[in-house]
């Protein structure tokens, strides 16, 4: 802050031995601004250190007026309401509230200008303060639960906010309660769901009602129209993904999932299928990459959780049971395990093992300590 001169008397004033009396401060009221000279005059009983401090005071105020001056220029040449309202809302939390409310009309002015850019401020900051209130722990289930449902009104058409979508995401991976993560699951499922286009909109359902009854082939053509008719709709062909897959097209499933990326690449429920279809044509390493690739996005999926343990697990067997089958024979017939053959040491594209055989102090028995360190190294991010 620039303050006025005040005389080098108030600040070095110091007795000049231990018997002088102390000087008192004194204040150049020349260099005072015209507020405080005139608390100065106004105040003839008022002893020189007060006035000193009366001065003081009014040149503080008249430094944070002309800071405040200078910031509200500098917001002045600012025409983006998105910033302006990140500056209102620092102003408020330094309880700065000439600022503020120099802030509010300046936003009223930018949003009057440009109309639409203030609407999609104005939902940047709902889909803010939305996600802020989902992912918090101290707050009530009830208000966070209406941030969810914000957000997903948010994502659907006619909006289709994209921050919105991505704040689904983020409550779905971050969120410590399983009931939210829940509802931000099906919250981007409803989001997914309509085209914004009415008749698009109604092919889909009839194509949904053919998928329920079992009629693939017929459910396949619906979203095949539905596909012709809006190319960039993500869920059309990720349903005609799934029919495919229950008709057994699994390579024409597998084509239209990755179309289906290319417009979302973080729609988990293509992600697991494109996992689920490489299953089925064998090809477990692929199948454990895809569905690490949505657990990543979808974190608490039980179901995808269960089918990489058991794939790994597989693998691991896999890449185990002739070494154990050896140290098992080796043993039988009274010799100490042999170390594990260097292939089986080194780090390959499915996993990285070691173990080592104990025989426990049994002389009843022949019992023996296995220790096996296995690490899964298939789909790792």
């Amino acid at each position: 802050i620039n303050l006025p001169p005040i005389s080098m008397a108030a600040f070095l004033a110091t007795p000049s031995s231990s018997s002088a009396p102390p000087l008192r401060p004194v204040i150049n009221v020349a260099t005072v601004p015209p507020t405080g000279r005139a608390a100065y005059r106004g105040t003839p009983s008022c002893s020189q250190p007060h006035r000193a401090s009366l001065a003081l005071g009014a040149a503080l105020a008249s430094a944070a007026a002309a800071q405040r001056r200078r910031r509200s220029a500098r917001a002045a040449t600012v025409r983006d309401p998105e910033s302006l309202r990140w500056a209102l809302e620092l102003a408020i939390r330094a309880e700065d509230y000439e600022e503020a409310a120099e802030l509010h009309r300046l936003i009223a002015s930018a949003d009057a200008e440009r109309p639409t850019a203030a609407l999609a401020g104005l939902a940047r900051e709902r889909v803010r303060r939305a996600v802020d209130a989902a992912l918090d722990g101290a707050a009530s289930g009830q208000l966070r639960q209406d941030a969810v449902r914000l957000l997903k009104d948010l994502a659907m058409p006619p909006a289709s906010f994209v921050e919105a979508e991505d704040a689904l995401h983020r409550v779905l991976r971050d969120s410590e309660d399983e009931q939210m993560a829940a509802l931000a699951e099906n919250a981007l499922w409803s989001a997914w769901l309509p085209s914004g286009d009415d008749s698009v909109d109604q092919t889909m359902s009839q194509g949904l009602k053919l998928l329920g009854a079992g009629e693939v082939d017929k459910a396949a053509q619906a979203f095949t129209e539905v596909i012709e008719r809006a190319p960039g709709f993500a869920e059309g062909w990720n349903k005609r993904a799934t029919a495919f897959f229950l008709a057994q097209r699994f390579s024409e499933s597998i084509e239209d999932c990755q179309r289906v990326l290319e417009i979302k690449p973080r729609h988990f429920g293509c992600l697991s299928g494109l996992g689920i279809c490489h299953l089925r044509q064998g090809d477990e390493q692929s199948a454990v990459t895809w569905l690490r690739k949505a657990l990543e996005v979808n974190p608490r999926n039980s179901e995808m959780k269960r089918i990489v343990a058991d794939l790994e697990g597989k693998q691991a067997q896999a890449k185990l049971r002739p070494r154990l089958n050896q140290v098992l024979f080796e043993l039988k017939d009274g010799r100490d395990a042999s170390p594990p053959p260097a292939e089986l040491q080194a780090s390959s594209a499915v996993a990285r093992s070691s173990w080592d055989v104990f025989r426990m102090q049994d002389p009843e028995h022949f019992t023996y300590y296995f220790r096996i360190r296995v690490e899964c190294l298939s789909g790792r991010g």
